[in-house]
């Protein structure tokens, strides 16, 4: 039987707009029957990105951001507000009826993602851990010998997602490295979530509202960085390189190199104009 071959996508730097609109196009074509689809990307300019169900003022200095030029944009998944500067975001989008070895609930499908994860971090010779909410690290040994041990939900909180751990998210001596959010549409998901490459001149803190000085506290304590783990400077392409490495391996599966098709192009321009870029869509609740 011939390896089957999933989508690899790597977009680069893009609006945060347009990059919204990308993953739910991707999430139509998986919707219509394309292969799972690993995406990889970088926003240009910054973007705080907001939970589907974070209510704006109480999560962000709307001011504080239209002054720095930091974009707002509300995700079509949960979770909570994540500063999109020096890090690299990943999407993932299948179909768990066609692909089982996806995961049939949020929590399987969570496992299978951030086993692959942290199979990537493993091949940077970072030894990351599944972190409970309390901070606790599970240790299940080599990540490269573990499948699918790690749970994770949804957040629906309004502080921000690196001053805190969600269930069994991905950290590295107890500080928070990657964070995920996932939404399903009966057997189709998307998950992305954002891995913290280094220290920027930007910081999330910078744009809490002021009632939330504690949070940004816990925000520059809690989260850490892969140059801050190794103490040296790394290059985007040795973090893209391990990511489809690690999903590769993980799911045993061939990522294919791809770029987006004429039709997802058509729908992320549309998507973008009609709904990620409208106030309507970015400020409401």
């Amino acid at each position: 039987m011939p390896i089957q071959k999933w989508r690899f996508i790597y977009t680069g730097q893009g609006d945060p707009y347009f990059n919204m609109a990308v993953d739910e196009a991707l999430l139509s074509s998986v919707q219509d029957g394309s292969s799972p689809i690993l995406r990889l990307y970088e926003w240009n300019p910054a973007a705080v990105s907001l939970g589907y169900f974070q209510a704006v003022d109480k999560t962000v200095d709307i001011d504080k951001c239209l002054t720095k030029g930091v974009k707002i944009v509300r995700r079509i998944t949960g979770g909570r507000a994540v500063l999109h500067n020096e890090e690299l975001t990943y999407s993932f989008s299948g179909s768990c009826k066609i692909f089982p070895e996806l995961g049939n609930t949020v929590s399987e499908t969570y496992k299978q993602i951030s086993e692959a994860l942290l199979f990537s971090l493993s091949i940077l010779e970072v030894e990351a851990q599944r972190v409970r909410p309390s901070g606790k690290e599970i240790n299940e040994g080599d990540p490269s010998r573990q499948k699918g041990k790690k749970t994770c939900t949804r957040a629906f909180f309004n502080p921000p997602c690196f001053s805190s751990f969600s269930r069994y998210e991905i950290g590295y001596q107890g500080r928070k490295l990657v964070g995920s959010a996932q939404r399903r549409f009966g057997e189709i998901f998307l998950q992305h979530g954002s891995i913290l490459i280094k220290k920027g001149v930007l910081e999330l803190s910078d744009f809490l509202p002021a009632n939330s000085l504690i949070e940004g506290v816990k925000l520059l304590e809690n989260s850490t960085s892969i140059e801050e783990i190794k103490g040296r400077k790394i290059e985007r392409h040795e973090i893209i390189r391990a990511l489809r490495k690690g999903f590769s391996e993980l799911f045993q599966k061939v990522f294919k190199e791809d770029s987006l098709t004429t039709e997802e192009l058509k729908t992320a321009h549309k998507l973008t104009i009609d709904k990620y870029s409208k106030n309507y869509w970015n400020f409401k609740f």
